[in-house]
């Protein structure tokens, strides 16, 4: 099974799950505790995360605007960058983690294993994506529409496999 495959059973499973509001092993108020004992687990993990993202991200974005744009670039936005970086840096990360920590808490056990794993929630890419600077995304990230998708279906769907001609 591929990753994407995966990662949709898992949104299904997710979305199955965390809709009912039983009280089952997998669902209930110990989930809310366990939930709420692993915030600062989660809060500190995602610190880290998000502080190593967050420099990736930064220096790529240094890095477009030292080594591809003019040299006016280069002299006024690049010591921009540097003077910045350290307070945006802190406060993207807090706000970050802080979000992630409480977006965790859940009754379900399914959609929080489903939470705990998203560290970063994609701010970044999306910060990039928001800026344009898509390739300075610390990530590689694939955005496919629905009818982007339907094609490539019906592409390979048509396509033959027939013999390529041989040259003598």
């Amino acid at each position: 099974m591929s990753t994407m495959e995966n990662t949709d059973a898992e949104t299904s499973n997710v979305q199955n799950h965390s809709s009912r509001w039983a009280f089952t092993g997998s669902s209930g108020p110990h989930i809310v505790l366990l939930s709420i004992c692993c915030s600062p687990l989660v809060f500190t993990c995602a610190v880290f995360y998000n502080a190593y993202l967050g420099v990736l991200t930064w220096y790529n974005i240094f890095l477009h605007f030292y080594d591809e744009k003019t040299f006016l670039h280069r002299v006024t936005l690049c010591p921009l960058l540097i003077f910045i970086f350290p307070p945006a840096l802190l406060l993207a990360v807090l706000v970050i983690s802080v979000y992630t920590a409480v977006k965790q808490i859940s009754w379900d056990i399914y959609r929080w294993k489903y939470d705990v794993c998203d560290l970063e929630r994609g701010a970044y890419a999306k910060l990039c994506l928001k800026i344009g600077l898509q390739q300075c995304c610390p990530y590689e990230t694939v955005i496919m529409q629905t009818d982007e998708f339907d094609n490539v279906e019906t592409t390979k769907e048509n396509t033959s496999l027939q013999p390529s001609p041989q040259h003598s």
